[in-house]
């Protein structure tokens, strides 16, 4: 897989249904694909990085783990927040419609979603929410230029792909750092301690594919 951010483009797979159950494999970049999330350091030697989140990055980061916490149905996975996109896994377990009750959760009215829900709608949810606050810590300029209008989707189709993207994630950190149009930084100036991970999902899933 090439470290490269997908052109943006509205075309999803023809005729696919994007609320049955799977699971897939999210990037949304920045508008403009401004470095505004956080920022990427390494070991002294250069051969291990991690991202430190911007306050809109740890923002994104919280944003996305109430994602499982406010969709019945949905559930989160393997997760990164990059300089100037993020990277993530969705997997949707859809059910048959149920009674729902609304509560306030996080600072908003939250109804508990009937029947299926898609994956263009729970990125529309999440894409609002953290423009919304990213609206809240930025002038008046800068508000509402968080995201670029579309995103890039992929279906997992099994469980090798899903390895390997898992993989991916993971190492993107790094493979940020050996892409000479992202980064200029030398590797002796920017030193971290330990390898504790970033972003760890809460409950590591079991892929069910």
């Amino acid at each position: 897989m090439k470290n490269e951010l997908p052109q943006r483009r509205t075309i999803r797979l023809k005729d696919y249904d994007y609320s049955q159950n799977g699971m897939y494999f999210i990037t949304i970049c920045t508008q403009d694909k401004k470095k505004i999330l956080g920022k990427i350091i390494t070991n002294a030697v250069g051969n291990d990085a991690l991202v430190v989140p911007s306050k809109i990055g740890q923002i994104i980061i919280e944003c996305w783990n109430n994602i499982q916490e406010l969709n019945k149905n949905i559930y989160i996975n393997e997760f990164i927040v990059m300089p100037n996109h993020i990277h993530g896994i969705i997997e949707i377990r859809n059910q048959k419609e149920t009674n729902s009750n609304v509560e306030k959760k996080y600072g908003f009215e939250v109804e508990e979603r009937r029947g299926r829900r898609s994956l263009q709608s729970v990125i529309k949810d999440f894409k609002s929410v953290t423009t919304r606050r990213y609206n809240e810590i930025v002038n008046e300029k800068n508000k509402n230029m968080l995201w670029q209008k579309s995103y890039y989707e992929h279906v997992i189709r099994n469980e090798k792909e899903y390895y390997e993207i898992v993989k991916y994630i993971k190492n993107n950190p790094l493979k940020w750092i050996f892409n000479n149009e992202n980064n200029k930084m030398n590797f002796t100036e920017n030193i971290y301690v330990g390898n504790d991970a970033l972003v760890v999902p809460k409950k590591p899933i079991i892929p069910t594919i």
